[in-house]
């Protein structure tokens, strides 16, 4: 299908040459004189459509793909006049009414709904904004959001020879639009020198997406089932090591779900047709037999709804069931939202340009950070010549890498929490949890050994990275940030470490340092800055004031693997727990989640994983030491500021970006 805005023509002459690339349908509405005008084209052979409505400002249609998919369409070109968009929205209105289906309403709104949509020209009119947000929210409709170009409307020259871009197109949707068609998207295409705006592109299905295996997932509702303490004794092996014992039981639950416990919506289905039609039958209520049926079928159909209300919980990521809300729509539609919102359809390369096939996208992402973890060749010879760390109390040292009991194994375990995202083998905690008199044997067992130095845990070390937008259009792979998703049983390791480390940081660490330490808040340097920056502002006289603000980049991703272990060596750690920490961070390898697919494998070289309880903390000493041992570069710095600016210069605030330095090893 094909829909032009502002077409300016008052007949369809000028549009049929559009007939030869496969057109046979067409409608328009006529442009007055040389405004307006809109056209809707499509191929009857892949859609039907049936107009209901036209207006001078939309269409408004029935639409049916071959799945059978059907949907309304209302393509908008809104007249750029206030009266004649109040116009607009208020028949928008009296259609959202009678809508049951899911409803699509895109184009050119002539309309931005925040300030960030705009760059140049006068100031954005609050008032304006909110009128149009308010409008599409009485509609029911919500923005679908969008990949590719952040504006798609190129103004005019201003006096200042600037440009105005504004994001005047975008496409809206209904709540059944969310929840049906989730694989619906909004491209906005590139701009070319035939007109100042960006097509937009409405894709329901990506032909060139590849399917990529989907990793195992454990579901919280099979712990409900009453058969489930039974299979699982039946299929745990308490003798095998705990990855082949979770691998085998895999294998096992995967045949036990088709077998045993179904696919939920299939039972509620049943459930609701078995009671349909006990309702509608002739002999219902005075049937003793029927009533006892009845209430047998409404108890079954209760835990049915209560294990899918726990499905979509889990998929939805949030803790709002824990106030009360039991509403399974909401979970729904929620899983459908997050899903779309870290769905990955269009990137920028290096060289600034858009690439939306998935095959490239794919390997421009895997490549990005197969390079961000290798290691670069560093000197950390001055490290040595530091000495910033205090000595520490021998008896508390020889503690840290001692061999724990149970009972510290399953307070690190309960401390996780139980819904969190599972790591490569797909088991989230509150497996672990809910059956640790049976799992927890060789949970702890597993967790000994790995203090012992008997347990090679490369073959438990896989991890996930799941890529998290930092903002909400990225538009380069260094706008996500790479969670690593971890396996239980080896966070549960780092658990137990960094509870005994947490403890020693506050007399390691500098006072400075505010974040990541028990007793200190990182809000505290909000405080500190404001007083500097108010400092440096009331100043008189000819004494210059200088702040550096340093940004560090990927900072946990750059961390060289030799700097770690010197750092260690310096805080004054027996060797064993440093090998200890060294065999958990650097035995890693990954795997990036690429739309929730897997994709290859890599092994690492430096870098510390964000998800991981002990990054943190291991990250706070490397820049305890690092901040001290580049004193120097700080200085030097500063002295060049200070040379090229002017002694009457009382405050200069400056934003670095640092790739690399020779002497940082974070970056």
């Amino acid at each position: 299908m094909l829909i032009l805005a502002e077409t300016k023509c008052s007949d369809d002459l000028s549009l049929r040459p559009l007939v030869s690339y496969g057109f046979d349908s067409m409608e328009i509405i006529p442009s007055q004189g040389l405004s307006g005008g809109m056209a809707m084209l499509w191929k009857s052979n892949c859609i039907k459509v049936q107009l209901i409505d036209t207006d001078r400002q939309f269409f408004h249609a029935r639409c049916e793909l071959p799945d059978p998919l059907l949907f309304f369409l209302t393509p908008i070109y809104a007249i750029p006049h206030s009266n004649l968009r109040s116009i607009l929205w208020s028949k928008l209105k009296v259609l959202s009414a009678a809508i049951s289906l899911p409803w699509i309403v895109l184009g050119d709104f002539n309309d931005i709904m925040s300030a960030s949509e705009r760059v140049g020209g006068v100031r954005c009119n609050p008032q304006r904004l909110k009128w149009f947000s308010d409008r599409s929210t009485e509609c029911g409709l919500s923005d679908m959001g969008f990949q590719g170009p952040r504006f798609t409307w190129k103004g005019p020259k201003l006096p200042d020879h600037s440009r105005l871009f504004e994001r005047l197109d975008r496409a809206f949707g209904n709540a059944r639009m969310f929840s049906e068609l989730s694989g619906c998207f909004i491209k906005v295409l590139t701009r070319t020198s035939y007109s100042d705006h960006n097509p937009l592109m409405l894709q329901f299905q990506d032909e060139l997406r590849v399917n990529l295996p989907r990793p195992f997932k454990f579901e919280a509702m099979w712990l409900s089932h009453e058969s489930f303490d039974s299979f699982l004794l039946d299929n745990w092996s308490t003798q095998a090591k705990l990855n082949v014992a979770l691998s085998d039981f895999q294998l096992a639950l995967i045949n036990w779900n088709k077998d045993c416990f179904g696919l939920i919506e299939a039972r509620k289905r049943n459930l609701l047709a078995r009671l349909k039609g006990i309702q509608n039958s002739p002999n219902y209520p005075s049937s003793s037999f029927l009533c006892s049926l009845e209430k047998e079928l409404q108890a079954e159909l209760d835990l049915v709804l209560r294990r899918e209300e726990l499905k979509w919980f889990q998929k939805a990521r949030t803790e709002w069931i824990a106030k009360g809300d039991r509403n399974t729509r909401f979970y729904h539609l929620k899983a459908k939202m997050r899903h779309r919102r870290n769905s990955i359809l269009m990137l920028k390369d290096e060289h600034g340009n858009w690439i939306d096939y998935e095959n490239a996208l794919r390997d421009m992402v895997v490549s990005y950070f197969q390079n961000l973890y290798q290691a670069v060749d560093s000197d950390f010879n001055w490290l040595t010549t530091v000495t910033s760390f205090p000595p520490l109390v021998p008896e508390l040292l020889k503690n840290l890498g001692a061999v724990p009991l149970n009972e510290e194994i399953k307070r690190a375990l309960f401390s996780l929490g139980a819904f969190k995202a599972p790591g490569f083998d797909g088991y989230p905690p509150i497996f672990f949890q809910s059956k640790w008199n049976i799992v927890g044997e060789s949970l702890c067992n597993f967790v000994k050994s790995v203090f012992e130095g008997s347990e090679d845990l490369s073959v438990h070390n896989n991890t996930l990275i799941s890529l998290i937008p930092k903002r909400d259009r990225p538009e380069i792979v260094g706008h996500f940030r790479p969670i690593s998703l971890c396996s239980v049983h080896y966070k549960v390791v780092m658990k137990v470490i960094t509870g005994r480390l947490r403890g020693l940081m506050d007399t390691i660490v500098s006072p400075f340092q505010a974040s990541f330490i028990k007793g200190r808040q990182i809000h505290d340097n909000i405080i500190v800055g404001q007083e500097v920056l108010h400092t440096m502002k009331k100043i008189k006289g000819r004494k210059g004031l200088m702040a550096l603000k340093i940004d560090l980049e990927k900072a946990y991703d750059r961390i060289q693997w030799d700097f770690l272990r010197n750092v260690l060596v310096e805080v004054g750690f027996e060797p064993q727990f440093i090998n200890l920490i060294m065999h958990c961070v650097t035995t890693v390898s990954f795997n990036i989640l690429w739309n929730g697919s897997k994709t290859m494998d890599f092994e690492a070289m430096r870098g510390l994983r964000q998800g991981d309880p002990l990054s943190p903390l291991l990250f706070v000493l490397c820049m305890d030491i690092w901040v001290i041992g580049s004193q120097s570069e700080f200085l030097t710095l500063g002295l060049i500021f200070l040379i090229l600016c002017s002694p009457m210069i009382c405050f200069c605030l400056v934003r670095l970006r640092w790739h690399k330095l020779s002497v940082c090893c974070p970056v």
